[in-house]
């Protein structure tokens, strides 16, 4: 009975919070609050993937052919045939219910040895985490469908159960390919946690090997040989330490306090981000960072999403915004709860945990609020706010049907931002203003005008009103639709 009441209230957990994140991603995409970059560009290769083709990622040309030359994932490809159900929100559902997944996973891991309650408050902790609600409330990204197995690999590794524990470690591999290294260091964890045991270490080395092996296979000869003029792994962006990964490795061993300086310090020249890396540094503290030092294997594995975001030249990526945290999440709740668990007192134990659950609860609210991280919308975080569910610049309803009712399935489309992650279920679709062969030209004003500036979108817009080439098909509450005369 005390397991089915405890499991009544796991069940409560879990579809409370998943209406929570519905209210924030899908509320979000609803409103044209989200974007060509990323949901764009997945949503088009679902689509492609779904029709049994490979991406030609046109949103993205001439920079890249293909979807896999800017991140390495196979998930698209498992979770594409979904589209023909839940359509353009296919993969903000996929990453809501990966979530909800990952926050059973440390349900199960913490109900061993443990009260069902402790593990409950876990779970809270979990679903509570800032780097959780950063990342739902912008678009989809394959790293946190990754981040979500490592609950279920820990629980498995623990019980010895070797086989889905290999499911959930290639799982996360093939999430991302930053994914792979990260892995490596989280069985270096593994090995120094479960030393003693033969079984655990040598599948921790495993593992770890495989991670490696598999990360430089991927970044160092798969993806250069995809690119356009079989450039670099574009993603490196470490200039403080150098231009490429061997620079990097050179840097460390000759520089080792120099590169424990730029966890901490700016290295950009704008004195503006001054603070950001330090409040990131703050909310792994108020998160249970503090037993990293208890436990410093759980620390281990966090090294190389510290140098991954830190030792950046993007100051975004420093920062408790988007989805650049989520892999903080599952770390930081498997460490501070498992130092909770060694507590002998029962009473005490449940105390400690819930403390330290409300004070990470109050600090992933108060950074909805604010934060000093650049860029920030809190408009697409506060689903407490009635501003949430609505875009005061936008007809949504209208511009939903609008669109609906005037852009043909199959036509050739150059899109607005905001607008592509709507209209990418097609063959031919660009990120406007890039223009090229489309038939239709969808404009949104008083809106994210990325990758134009204000101005720039508006003398776009003045030149297609001028423009002979063009005539108007609607213009009414910030929706412009032109279709391209000779197609008519």
């Amino acid at each position: 009975m005390k397991n089915i009441l405890s499991n009544k209230y796991l069940f409560f957990i879990l579809a409370f919070f998943g209406l929570l994140y519905c209210a924030i991603s899908l509320v979000n995409h609803y409103n044209f609050r989200t974007y060509a970059y990323d949901l764009g560009l997945v949503n088009n290769a679902i689509y492609d993937y779904a029709h049994l083709r490979w991406n030609d990622c046109m949103l993205m040309q001439p920079q890249f052919k293909n979807i896999l030359e800017d991140h390495f994932t196979l998930l698209q490809i498992l979770f594409s045939p979904l589209y023909y159900i839940l359509g353009t929100y296919t993969m903000l559902v996929v990453q809501i219910v990966a979530v909800l997944f990952g926050a059973y996973g440390i349900y199960r891991y913490f109900t061993i040895g443990n009260a069902h309650k402790f593990a409950l408050l876990a779970v809270i902790h979990f679903l509570t985490a800032w780097g959780v609600f950063s990342a739902l409330a912008f678009d989809y990204h394959d790293n946190v469908l990754g981040a979500m197995a490592v609950p279920w690999l820990f629980y498995y590794f623990k019980k010895e159960k070797w086989l889905p524990c290999t499911f959930a470690f290639l799982y996360i591999l093939i999430s991302k390919e930053n994914m792979a290294l990260w892995m490596g260091f989280i069985a270096l964890g593994l090995l120094l946690e479960n030393f003693k045991s033969a079984r655990k270490r040598n599948a921790a080395l495993v593992f770890m090997t495989t991670s490696f092996v598999y990360f430089y296979v991927v970044v160092g000869l798969l993806m250069p040989s995809l690119a356009v003029e079989h450039r670099g792994y574009l993603h490196f962006q470490y200039s403080a330490l150098g231009k490429s990964f061997e620079d990097v490795f050179r840097f460390l061993i000759s520089h080792p306090i120099k590169a424990l300086e730029l966890l901490f310090i700016n290295h950009l020249p704008n004195p503006g981000f001054n603070q950001v890396k330090a409040e990131l540094h703050w909310m792994v503290l108020a998160s249970g960072g503090y037993c990293l030092l208890l436990r410093p294997q759980y620390l281990v594995m966090l090294l190389p999403i510290y140098a991954q975001k830190m030792w950046n030249d993007d100051v975004i990526k420093w920062g408790i915004s988007y989805h650049y945290s989520v892999e903080f999440v599952p770390v930081l709740t498997l460490a501070l709860f498992s130092v909770l668990a060694t507590i002998r007192r029962e009473a005490f134990k449940w105390w400690a945990a819930s403390l330290a659950t409300v004070v990470s609860i109050y600090f992933s609210i108060h950074k909805i609020d604010r934060r000093t991280a650049p860029f920030y919308d809190g408009t697409r975080h506060r689903f407490y706010s009635m501003q949430h569910y609505r875009n005061e610049n936008l007809d949504v309803d209208s511009a939903h049907r609008m669109i609906k009712k005037l852009i043909p399935e199959n036509a050739v489309v150059s899109a607005h931002q905001q607008v592509v992650p709507h209209l990418a279920f097609r063959d031919m679709i660009y990120l406007f203003p890039e223009i090229r062969d489309a038939e239709y030209i969808v404009i949104l004003n008083e809106q994210v005008p990325y990758p134009l500036t204000p101005q720039q979108l508006l003398e776009e817009e003045k030149k297609l009103r001028a423009s002979k080439e063009w005539r108007i098909l609607y213009d009414a509450g910030n929706l412009l639709i032109f279709k391209k005369n000779n197609s008519l």
